[in-house]
């Protein structure tokens, strides 16, 4: 077994006994959460993200594992909220300063940069964007999921389309929400 498939038989294990954790915690059985599990297991998760060279069928699996990795603490975390009384809710309510000169559907949340050339070859940055998506979808209370695996060929497809159509080196992507919404932004460089 190569390196790769002994860290995803791993994360599969640690996932499992995390859900076994979190159905306790949430069942009354045990008074603490498991943060310790989920942020160990969200560290063998990153080592994986960043492992390159995998054979097709470990790329696979990975891809399909942090996706499912991903899901779980997606729900966790909105069974936290509800846990605590604090419930996402889809509609935020917008209030105007009246100092500041932008209208509030023009507003957008700070967004991070990623700059990349080919994503097949930077999957590392690719799964930060995603991430960052992934992120920004739970602040602003959204409840759709887009797999990894989704999300990593909609990546391929825009660089490709912008690089040909701009004859660039790279592009740029930014995940910012605006008016409630999450939106992906690409810019050619």
């Amino acid at each position: 077994m190569s390196q790769a498939s002994d860290l995803i038989h791993q994360i599969q294990g640690d996932l499992h006994r995390l859900q076994r954790d979190y159905n306790q915690f949430f069942g009354g059985v045990t008074p603490i959460e498991p943060m310790e599990a989920r942020d160990a297991l969200m560290e063998k998760v990153k080592i994986l993200r960043n492992m390159t060279k995998l054979k097709t069928e470990e790329n696979f699996l990975a891809d399909n594992l942090i996706g499912k990795v991903q899901s779980y603490v997606m729900m966790w975390e909105r069974q936290l909220q509800a846990k605590e009384g604090r419930r996402p809710s889809r509609r935020k309510v917008k209030t105007v300063d009246p100092q500041h000169s932008e209208p509030p559907s023009e507003q957008a949340a700070p967004a991070r940069m990623v700059t990349l050339k080919d994503p097949s070859r930077e999957r590392g940055k690719v799964v930060e964007l995603f991430e960052e998506y992934v992120k920004m979808n739970l602040m602003a209370g959204s409840r759709q999921q887009v797999s990894f695996a989704k999300f990593q060929s909609l990546i391929q497809a825009q660089t490709d389309k912008l690089k040909a159509a701009k004859n660039a080196q790279s592009v740029s992507f930014e995940v910012v929400i605006k008016e409630n919404r999450v939106l992906l932004k690409s810019k050619s460089q």
